[in-house]
């Protein structure tokens, strides 16, 4: 299922390397929660997350502080919220 839908998603211009793949890639600004995350709020907790401007490295904001790519992004957090989901 993840396949088909990374496949579906149109290509964006690459505006950066994805630390996962290591690949060109249309950078995720701000990472989906994910859901399921012992101790953290019901709406879910960010796993990529830069919320002070002390973390900020280099002028970069949001999502380039660690670029991962949209397809990286989509699986890593289906994939989380699939394996912490409750039934």
């Amino acid at each position: 299922a993840i396949t088909v839908a990374l496949a579906a998603q149109p290509e964006s211009e690459p505006d950066g390397v994805c630390l996962v793949s290591g690949q060109p890639a249309a950078i995720e600004r701000l990472h989906p929660a994910i859901k399921g995350v012992w101790g953290a709020q019901t709406s879910g907790a960010n796993i990529v997350s830069f919320n002070l401007d002390a973390f900020r490295s280099y002028g970069k904001e949001q999502g380039a502080n660690a670029p991962l790519g949209k397809p990286a992004t989509f699986a890593y957090t289906t994939a989380l919220n699939h394996l912490l989901a409750r039934d």
